[in-house]
């Protein structure tokens, strides 16, 4: 923590799942897809954070704030011997290999103003395990894009506006050279008002 409201950590993690559950497609006349257990799989990663004020810069940005996640995953399915599953030697399903977020924001505790500007984009990960011939479905990268309004208001209540998706940028699917899927998830905006008591 190099000063009040900064951080900066590094951290390298391991995880050895038992049998993990996860969804298989099989090859059929019709688009068959049931949950299965690999008998274990590993990941293995680094994670790295980092939060600095733009104070240094100069006074007039002292309540501006950057902010970064990145994390990093090598995954590997451990599978029975003779099993129907078509990839024998592939990451964990749903397990992305990167993760960032960035932020850039406003955080005035003086006036209770905060306003963040939040991108997220996860790397290709599968969808559903491919069975019996039928090649893995991947789900593409996927990129997002969020504001976050706070406002503290007398008397303990609190509003927050919120708009999520902005770019909303469509959801692929791809099984080898074929698009199973494209979607929108579509943009969605809030507003609510809190008490503390």
């Amino acid at each position: 923590y190099p000063k009040r409201g900064e951080t900066v950590s590094v951290a390298l993690f391991y995880k050895n799942f038992t049998n993990p559950i996860e969804m298989t497609v099989e090859a059929s006349a019709q688009h068959t897809v049931k949950p299965n257990n690999a008998e274990g799989a590993r990941n293995l990663g680094a994670e790295i954070t980092v939060r600095k004020k733009l104070a240094f810069i100069h006074k007039s940005v002292k309540d501006v704030f950057l902010a970064a996640n990145v994390a990093l995953i090598w995954s590997r399915i451990v599978l029975p011997e003779g099993g129907i599953q078509t990839s024998s030697k592939r990451p964990l399903q749903g397990q992305s290999p990167y993760v960032i977020n960035l932020q850039a924001g406003y955080d005035n505790a003086d006036l209770g103003t905060t306003v963040t500007v939040l991108y997220n984009v996860i790397g290709k990960r599968i969808s559903e395990v491919g069975a019996l011939g039928a090649p893995d479905i991947w789900e593409q990268p996927f990129h997002r894009l969020d504001l976050v309004y706070r406002q503290k208001l007398p008397r303990g209540f609190s509003l927050a506006l919120k708009a999520t998706n902005l770019i909303d940028l469509p959801v692929r699917f791809q099984q080898a050279d074929i698009r199973t899927e494209t979607y929108k998830k579509g943009r969605v905006f809030s507003v609510s008002v809190s008490k503390k008591w």
